[in-house]
């Protein structure tokens, strides 16, 4: 399922592989930067960190920090 925000933004939804591997398909398709919004920053943006970033890692798509 697809969600669009008004200001031209799409809603990453699922499990940590499925937002890694969409967001490897933009990469792909040449994206090179990205902005992000959480519905609870205090929540999610953590769990995204310790999940989504080190798969990005791993793919190669991220360097270490």
């Amino acid at each position: 399922m697809m969600a669009l925000t008004g200001i031209g933004g799409h809603a990453y939804v699922g499990t940590p592989d499925k937002v890694a591997g969409d967001l490897a398909l933009l990469a792909k398709a040449g994206l090179r930067g990205i902005a992000f919004s959480f519905v609870n920053y205090v929540k999610d943006a953590p769990y995204f960190c310790a999940e989504v970033l080190p798969r990005l890692q791993r793919m190669g798509l991220r360097s270490a920090a």
